[in-house]
Parts: structure tokens; C-alpha cells; sequence
């Protein structure tokens, strides 16, 4: 609640989603979206099964460290919060399965077709979805939702949302968090609440973080692990370059710095790729090669219902059903399988965070696309006790539908000024023109169509990875959370703010430069990981730019005097 100082509610944590258009509730307050005769919308699940049915095509450019990244930030910016017994969904994803019925008010149950090509060989007829928590700040005379972090890039999911949290993960010496060492890797500490971090068994305990959602898999607790290796480094380094700074001024100074490069990689490195250059130049979204920017207190970085329940939800496409592991010396090693790695305690065993990791360099990324890999769309949070999971695609458009979120043919209409007004006048945005036979199939009239299917089923705009009605929605909330953040690393006149200097060598600092710093023994690696190596020149580590913490340095004679 101290970013904006005029608008101290934009933002914070447990904060209401902001929204683009307003809701589409049956009843205009709550109930879930209807069609347009009135009758009940296709089934969740028979519209995963049918539009995004299982198919794997590998991108051609972008690595599989972008969907990666791509669902670390993710964790950054948005959680929201489940009704009660919310940690059923949390463990499972959508919860046992037959736990409540249509007329409980906080389930909204996907009907499974009694045909269904996998469930029905387990008898499954519903998967359980709870509800989000309706937030209780707004008073909109309908039902919006909350954000359980902060909108704002500041790694809250490494460091935590709160002091208690933050507290578990702070070391409170030379400005360090805790961490382990295990053969000779850095590795998150073990859980301090293993009862209540819906991972650890009782003799095998999970890693710890700012997010219970980094132990989801193993790239993500990875990514999350290179992270704590940054800290840490700049910290150590920080504290050889001036000894007289306290535990405090270490951390706080150190988090800056890493906040400043993490978000650099996000505007200058991933966030061109997802959206082109023509959404990155309309939306002002590219760093600026010198000089500062300007804060805005007048932007809203709340982020928006329709960001959150659906267009960043298309790197669930992106997923592949494995994670590639390359060894220190190259070789290849048995990948890591979905399917069977959620949420378990042997993703944070030593070395295979950094088989992992070397192994998202080489791996190709999933084509964004309207398909899925079954590792979400049928094993989605798969206990070890069962045979499947829930599937991802079905609950994404369960949950727009949970949120109120328009039809997909509204938002067509807000972004691109354009009415479509039956199947085939959606043709011209498919990246599969015969699609829209299967909307015809599953939707009676195209105003019922969900926004994420709609959009998910989109070309790709040029030197994008999504389509135009999502890149709409996508780039209007990073403006936001560009200008609207008072923290952001390249507004001048702040507190916090860079000197020039020290912002020019952040702007420097590349993934490649995280992980060259963060994974011994890694002497090549492309200049931009998101791209594969054909994509990408491959340098060596030593070519790679780091940021330069003498511009850090105290002069201790100055310090001094203003003791």
C-alpha cells in the first residue's frame, strides 16, 4: 500500500481486479454467464476435448525457458483468492473430484460428458471447481474478485507479500536469504510449515519460498531457485563493497537491484517476444536506452479481471508435458515428466535445478495455439495415488465464466472496433480458418464463445506469440504496470531511483546474465535465452554483461561524515 501515494489501495495485495469491461453474470450480480437463449453454455470439459485437444507443435524460434519465465512472472503479479475450503483446489487444482454439487454456492462443478475419451474410464462425470473469493472492498453491486499479491513486478513471490512471510526467508545477516547447500548446489531451506505447504511428506520435506505455488513443478521451482542464487550473490558482493552496511540496507538494496534487473528482462527480453514490436511501441512498453521515465500516480496498475482469468492464461498452450535436463558436462539426462511432478519434495534434491535449467535452453517451446499437452488437460496437479489429474484448459474457461468475464465477441468489439456477428465473420481472426466449425458445434450463437477460447484460437500477430485481442489486453495492463509503479527501475525523481550510471548498467543485464552467474560450470549460452540457439547468437559466459556494483560502492569517507 506504498507505492501510490494519492491511490494507496492500486495494487496492494488482496486488492480488487480491476476490469474492461463490466461483468456478465446470469443474474447480473453472481451467477455464472449463461447463453443467450438462457439455456446452460457447452460444458468446460467437451470444449477442452473438442477446440484445445491434445497436440503437440514445437515453436520454431522461443526455447521452453519462455513459457517458463512466462508463468514465474505470472506468480508475480496475480493469485486470486478461493472461496472457503480453498485448499482443496489449491492441492489438487480443482479439488477431489464429486466434492460439491451445482446447488453449493461456492462450487461451480465442470460437467463431464458421460463419453468423455479419458474420465470415462474412471467414472469421473464432474470435476470440482470452487469459487473465487468475491472481494469484499468493492461495492459494485456485483461480484468482483481479489489479487492476492501485488500488481507490481517486485519478485513478491520470491520475497513474500508480507513481513511474516518475508521474515521465514530472510537470514538477518549480510542482507541474505536462507538457503541450503547440498553437494555443492545452492538450494531453497527446507519447509518450515510442512504441514501446511501442501507439498512435503513426512520425512521429505519441500523447498521454501516467498509463494507456496513455486513447488507447483519443477521448472518453476527452478526458475525460483536461480532467483535466491541471485540475491544471494549480489548481497555477498554488496557486503564485501561496503562492510559497514547493516543486515538491513544489504537486503533492501540488494532486492532493489534485483527487482530492477528482473524487470528489464521483462520489457526488454520476454515481453517483445509475447507481444511484437507494434503492441511494444503503441503501448510505450520498450526500455528506453538512456535517460529516465516518468512516473504516473494517475495510472491504476491494478491488474485487470480479464488479464487475470484469461489472455495471460495463453502460455498454458506454450506448456510442453517435459522438462529437458542437460548435465554439468552436457549430457543429456532423463527429462522431468508433468504429469507425475506436481507439487512432490524431490524437484529441490540436488542438481536437477540446474539440469533443468541448461535443459530450457535447448528445449523448443510449444507453439502458442489453441492445443494443449495432456499433462495439463488430464493429469493437471496429479496426486502419486491417482491415475489422473483435472485439466487446465477446462478450468481456465470455467473460471472466466466463475469471473463474469464477457464473451469473447465483446472484447473483440472494445479492442479492435469490430462486430462479429455470427461464426463465420470470426474467420478472419483464426489462425485455423475451419475452426469456426467447431465453435459452430459447440456454442449456439457466436455471442456466447469464451474469451479464452476465442482468443486462444487467434493468429498470432506478426513477431508475436498471441493474437490481437489478447495482445490488447495484455499490453494494456504492462503499461500500466510500467508507468504506474512508482518503483519501477527506470522512473527518475523517486525514492529508489538509479543514478545513470547505475540504471545504464542494469539496462546491461540479460537472463543470460542470471544464469551465467548463478549455474557453475555454464561456459556458452545464446544472448537471448527465450530464443533457441538458431535464433540467437551463442557466446561464451565471460561475453555476457553483469551488473556493476562498484556503482554501488559507499564512499566510506562520505559515510562517514554524514554519521
Amino acid at each position: 500500500s506504498c507505492n501510490n501515494l494519492q491511490h494507496p489501495d492500486w495494487g496492494k495485495t488482496d486488492s480488487c481486479l480491476r476490469r474492461v469491461l463490466s461483468p456478465a453474470y446470469a443474474d447480473g450480480v453472481s451467477k455464472p454467464r449463461r447463453a443467450c437463449d438462457g439455456s446452460k453454455l457447452p460444458s468446460a470439459r467437451l470444449i477442452s476435448t473438442t477446440l484445445h485437444e491434445e497436440k503437440n507443435r514445437t515453436h520454431g524460434n522461443l526455447t521452453h525457458l519462455a513459457m517458463i519465465f512466462g508463468q514465474f512472472l505470472t506468480h508475480d503479479i496475480t493469485f486470486v483468492s478461493f472461496a472457503p475450503l480453498s485448499h482443496i483446489e489449491f492441492e489438487l487444482g480443482t479439488g477431489p473430484f464429486h466434492l460439491c454439487e451445482d446447488d453449493e454456492p461456492e462450487c461451480i462443478p465442470i460437467d463431464v460428458p458421460e463419453n468423455d475419451t479419458f474420465y470415462s474410464g474412471y467414472n469421473i462425470r464432474s470435476l470440482t471447481i470452487l469459487r473465487s473469493l468475491y472481494c469484499p472492498i468493492c461495492d459494485n453491486g456485483y461480484r468482483d474478485q481479489m489479487n492476492s499479491r501485488t500488481s507490481y513486478l517486485d519478485l513478491s513471490h520470491l520475497y513474500g507479500i508480507n513481513w511474516d512471510i518475508q521474515a521465514s526467508m530472510r537470514r538477518f545477516n549480510r542482507g541474505l536469504l536462507i538457503s541450503q547447500e547440498v553437494m555443492g548446489a545452492e538450494l531453497p531451506s527446507d519447509s518450515p510449515f510442512p504441514y501446511v505447504d501442501n507439498c512435503s511428506l513426512p520425512k521429505n520435506k519441500c523447498a521454501w519460498a516467498g509463494d507456496l505455488r513455486a513447488t507447483q513443478h519443477i521448472g518453476l521451482l527452478s526458475m525460483q531457485t536461480l532467483w535466491l542464487r541471485q540475491h544471494n550473490r549480489i548481497a555477498k558482493n554488496l557486503s564485501a563493497l561496503n562492510p559497514s552496511w547493516d543486515d538491513e540496507k544489504l537486503f533492501q538494496v540488494t532486492r532493489r537491484i534485483c527487482e530492477a534487473i528482473y524487470q528489464n528482462i521483462v520489457f526488454g527480453e520476454w515481453l517483445p517476444l509475447m507481444l511484437g514490436t507494434e503492441k511494444m511501441e503503441k503501448f510505450q512498453l520498450n526500455p528506453k536506452t538512456d535517460n529516465y521515465t516518468e512516473y504516473n500516480d494517475s495510472a491504476d496498475a491494478t491488474v485487470t479481471n480479464e488479464f487475470s482469468a484469461a489472455a495471460f492464461r495463453f502460455g498454458h498452450s506454450q506448456a510442453d508435458g517435459r522438462f529437458w535436463r542437460i548435465g554439468k558436462t552436457t549430457e543429456w539426462i532423463e527429462p522431468a515428466n508433468l504429469s507425475t511432478g506436481y507439487f512432490v519434495p524431490h524437484n529441490n534434491s540436488e542438481g536437477i535445478h540446474d539440469d533443468v535449467l541448461r535443459g530450457s535452453l535447448k528445449q523448443p517451446m510449444q507453439d502458442f495455439d489453441r492445443y494443449g499437452d495432456n499433462g495439463v488437460t488430464q493429469n493437471l496437479f496429479r496426486q502419486s495415488y491417482l491415475e489422473y489429474g483435472s485439466d487446465l484448459f477446462a478450468t481456465d474457461i470455467q473460471r472466466g465464466r466463475d469471473h463474469g468475464l464477457r464473451p469473447y465477441v465483446d472484447y473483440v468489439e472494445y479492442c479492435q472496433n469490430v462486430t462479429l456477428k455470427d461464426f463465420d465473420s470470426m474467420k478472419t481472426f483464426m489462425a485455423e480458418e475451419n475452426v469456426t466449425d467447431i465453435f459452430k458445434v459447440l456454442y449456439k450463437n457466436v455471442t456466447d464463445v469464451d474469451l479464452f477460447s476465442g482468443g486462444l484460437s487467434e493468429k498470432p500477430i506478426q513477431g508475436a506469440q498471441v493474437g490481437q485481442t489478447f495482445a490488447c489486453i495484455i499490453a494494456e495492463v504492462f503499461h500500466r504496470l510500467k508507468f504506474g509503479d512508482r518503483f519501477y527501475y527506470e522512473h527518475g525523481n523517486q525514492s529508489g531511483s538509479f543514478t545513470q550510471e547505475q540504471l545504464q548498467s542494469i539496462r546491461n543485464v540479460t537472463l543470460a546474465s542470471v544464469y551465467c552467474n548463478n549455474i557453475k560450470g555454464l561456459m556458452c549460452i545464446q544472448k537471448n535465452v527465450f530464443l533457441q540457439e538458431g535464433s540467437s547468437t551463442v557466446v561464451a559466459c565471460s561475453e555476457i554483461a553483469d551488473v556493476n556494483l562498484s556503482l554501488w560502492k559507499e564512499d566510506t569517507d562520505s559515510a562517514a561524515q554524514e554519521k
